[in-house]
């Protein structure tokens, strides 16, 4: 019995491209070197930067693996800046006043709204709108 072993070149490419892609791939997309792959990493912003959310943040940042600080939101510019520097003073996360904005603009996977009540609630309507929380 005679089996033919033609090398096609639909056969030839997919041979190529299952060696060569891994060389075009970042070494930190995959995981390799100890880098943590984009889809282990949990995106999360902030809205509201008050003395809970510190505690919070904190708390969540040490003892949660792969949590990744995108952004931070509070209607009070001040607060940026010292939530930054008590926090992680060295962090370049994205930086709103306007939460529909950071809302709008970042590919986050999950927010933490630390505002009063009656605020979250709003929020959180809102969000659900732009269909940005479930």
């Amino acid at each position: 019995m005679h089996t033919s072993s033609k090398l096609t070149r639909r056969t030839a490419l997919k041979a190529a491209t299952a060696f060569a892609l891994p060389l075009f791939i970042p070494a930190h997309v995959l995981g390799r070197n100890g880098a943590t792959p984009p889809s282990e990493r949990v995106n999360i912003g902030l809205i509201g930067l008050g003395a809970r959310c510190r505690r919070l943040a904190t708390d969540a940042l040490q003892k949660v693996p792969n949590l990744n600080l995108a952004a931070i939101c509070d209607c009070l510019p001040s607060r940026l800046d010292s939530f930054t520097q008590a926090i992680l003073p060295d962090a370049k996360w994205n930086r709103y006043v306007e939460f529909r904005e950071m809302l709008e603009k970042e590919k986050l996977d999950a927010v933490m709204i630390e505002t009063a009540t009656h605020q979250r609630a709003f929020i959180t309507c809102h969000g659900r709108w732009l269909g940005c929380l479930y």
